[in-house]
C-alpha cells in the first residue's frame, strides 16, 4: 500500500470516527415523583465541562491511533533508510515448464546388473525430477520409443505425475529421437523458462548442439553410461513340425545393431516354473 493510499484511508475512516464524536447525545427524559429530585437534575454539569471534553478527546485519539495501527499493518511497510514508508515489494514467482521425456524403447529392458533393468532406473530418475519441482514449475510427462506419447498435461500435482511415472514400461520397439524433438518444439513454443529433460540409456544418436541449446535439452543417463551392443529378437514363431506332428518347430531371428560380431547365448523357457532348456550358441 502506498503512502497516499494510506493517508486517504486514514482520512476517510478518521473523519467518520470524528463525526460520530461531534454528535451531541440527546438528554434522557427523567420523571421524578417529587420536587427535591429536580434540584439534583438541574445541578448536573454541562457536557462542555473540562473533564467531559478531555475524556471525549482522549477516547477519540485512542480510536484514531487504533485505526492508524490497523491501516499500517495492512500496508505492510518496509524501511528504506530515508524515513519514508515504502510500498511492500511482492516477490513474483516466475513460471517454468519442464517437458520430461522417458525412453521406453526395447533397450530399456536390459538388466545390466542382473537385478534391476534400466526402466527401473529411469522411473527413479524421473521421480527425482518431480520431487525437485520448484514453486511455479509445471511438468509434462511423455514417453519415447518409435514415436512420442503424451502421458500427462502440464501439471504441478506431484501425486498425479508420480502415478503416471509408475505406469512406464519398456516396449519392444526401437528409439526415434526425431518425433520427440518435433513435439518439444511445438509444446514449448512461447513458454517461459522451458526445458526438455530426457531420461535415456543413450542408445540413440545424440542431437546436434544447436538443437540442445534451442530446446534447453539435458539428458539424465541410466544404464552403463556408454552405448552397448544391442541385440533384438525381430521374429519369433512356434508351429508344428512338418515331418512329425508330435514335434514342434521354433523359428526366431536375431538382429545385431552394432557393426561388430557378437557371440550370444539364447535360452528358451518352456514351463511355468521357468525350467531352463539347454542354451545354443550363435
Amino acid at each position: 500500500m502506498s503512502l497516499s493510499t494510506w493517508l486517504a484511508l486514514f482520512g476517510g475512516f478518521g473523519g467518520a470516527i470524528t463525526l460520530l464524536y461531534l454528535l451531541r447525545l440527546r438528554r434522557r427524559r427523567v420523571e421524578v415523583p417529587f420536587g427535591p429530585l429536580w434540584a439534583r437534575v438541574l445541578t448536573e454539569k454541562q457536557t462542555t465541562s473540562l473533564f467531559k471534553v478531555l475524556k471525549n478527546l482522549l477516547s477519540l485519539l485512542l480510536q484514531l491511533a487504533v485505526l492508524g495501527l490497523v491501516l499500517t499493518a495492512i500496508a505492510n511497510p518496509q524501511w528504506t533508510g530515508d524515513g519514508q514508508v515504502a510500498e511492500a515489494s511482492v516477490h513474483e514467482i516466475e513460471p517454468s515448464h519442464t517437458l520430461l521425456v522417458v525412453d521406453t524403447s526395447a533397450s530399456m529392458a536390459t538388466r545390466d546388473d542382473g537385478e534391476h533393468d534400466r526402466m527401473t532406473e529411469a522411473r527413479s530418475a524421473a521421480q527425482r525430477v518431480v520431487d525437485a519441482m520448484r514453486p511455479g514449475q509445471v511438468v509434462m510427462l511423455a514417453r519415447m520409443d518409435r514415436d512420442v506419447s503424451l502421458l500427462t498435461d502440464w501439471s504441478s500435482d506431484r501425486e498425479a505425475l508420480a502415478a503416471a511415472i509408475a505406469t512406464l514400461s519398456a516396449h519392444d520397439t526401437a528409439t526415434s529421437l526425431g518425433p520427440v524433438l518435433t513435439f518439444a518444439e511445438a509444446a514449448l513454443r512461447g513458454l517461459q523458462n522451458a526445458e526438455v529433460v530426457l531420461v535415456t540409456d543413450r542408445e540413440l544418436p545424440p542431437p546436434s548442439p544447436e538443437t540442445q541449446a534451442d530446446l534447453q535439452l539435458r539428458a539424465l543417463p541410466v544404464g552403463p553410461g556408454k552405448r552397448t551392443k544391442n541385440l533384438a529378437i525381430v521374429d519369433f514363431s512356434v508351429r508344428s513340425h512338418l515331418g512329425n506332428q508330435l514335434r514342434w518347430a521354433l523359428h526366431y531371428t536375431l538382429r545385431n545393431t552394432s557393426d561388430q560380431k557378437v557371440k550370444v547365448a539364447v535360452s528358451l523357457y518352456v514351463t511355468p516354473r521357468a525350467k531352463r532348456a539347454p542354451a545354443s550358441t550363435l
